[in-house]
């Protein structure tokens, strides 16, 4: 991810990769310095044991709801040779469980002995991504979260010259947000000087069929959220207020949302920046079908260029 990244930076773009791996592009001048954030990472698995049977016991990595997940196809990573396609295994009542999550952890079967194929304790477990289009405007794979962030700040840093900016700025495109935030840990240690932080990421919201509305909801093609509070912080009402306007001079439709969750921000808040999240919103959060709106991605683009250089 941290290499295709790199490919589409612009021609002017000078990138920086940390010890943590966290890539960055910093430009501008200016006393005030805007943080910009997208995690490379996403959820997935590591194999915890391969049990007698050939089958591989899996550890999550990030929040995944396993039940989701079952009879999926899987990948499993081994360094050196092409991925492994097998299945996530479902429970033998997987059609007529009445119970909403599977009895333990989750299992791959590969179909062929993992020791034969150098499969270990600590191997990577993924699925298979594919892109597809949802009607003129949406679009679900697995692995929007956040992949869609990371597009977002590669194209709004192409609508950027630098040489106009009157303050500096930094595009961040960090590792293991779903484990813990510990790539945006070491940002903050590293980026002392910020005075405002927005992290680039999903808003996870209840538009879908089955969810009530009476929390998380912001409808898909409305626009970017700027995201007003969740499990971590509570944004005060006169920076949302600055932000809508900012929005509204630069004609992109913006929702002020309330969802669960925290982002990359959190580990700034001890350095006194500036802290708001701007998200697209997402529905099947975490899951193999995520869905997005590429009307709310377009306006989010509007959003950070518009936040980078007014």
């Amino acid at each position: 991810m941290r290499d295709e990244v790199r490919r589409h930076l612009p021609a002017w773009a000078k990138p920086e990769v940390d010890e943590q791996g966290n890539l960055t592009v910093t430009f501008g001048q200016g006393k005030e310095h805007r943080l910009f954030v997208a995690h490379l990472d996403e959820i997935g698995f590591r194999v915890a044991q391969v049990l007698p049977d050939g089958r591989l016991q899996l550890e999550t990595r990030g929040g995944v709801l396993a039940t989701a997940w079952e009879a999926q196809a899987a990948l499993v990573h081994v360094e050196g040779r092409e991925d492994l396609p097998a299945v996530f295994a479902p429970r033998e009542d997987w059609r007529t469980a009445e119970r909403w999550r599977p009895p333990g952890p989750l299992t791959v079967y590969l179909g062929d002995g993992a020791a034969a194929l150098d499969v270990h304790v600590g191997s990577t477990v993924t699925m298979p991504k594919r892109m597809l289009r949802l009607g003129a405007h949406r679009a679900l794979a697995r692995g929007f979260d956040d992949r869609v962030g990371c597009a977002a700040l590669l194209l709004a840093l192409q609508r950027i010259d630098p040489a106009q900016l009157t303050r500096r700025v930094t595009f961040a495109w960090d590792v293991q947000e779903e484990v813990g935030l510990y790539g945006a840990a070491a940002l903050a240690r590293r980026l002392t000087d910020l005075t405002a932080v927005h992290p680039v990421d999903t808003f996870v919201s209840s538009d879908t069929p089955r969810e009530s509305k009476r929390f998380a909801y912001a409808p898909l093609g409305r626009g970017p959220v700027l995201r007003a509070m969740d499990n971590a912080i509570l944004v005060p009402r006169d920076l949302i207020e600055r932000f809508q306007a900012l929005a509204g001079r630069a004609g992109v439709p913006v929702q002020v949302g309330f969802t669960g969750g925290a982002t990359d921000g959190v580990p700034f808040l001890a350095g006194g920046a500036v802290m708001l999240p701007f998200s697209w919103p997402g529905r099947s959060s975490h899951s193999p079908v995520e869905v997005a709106d590429l009307r709310d991605v377009d306006a989010l683009v509007r959003l950070i260029v518009a936040a980078a250089t007014e």
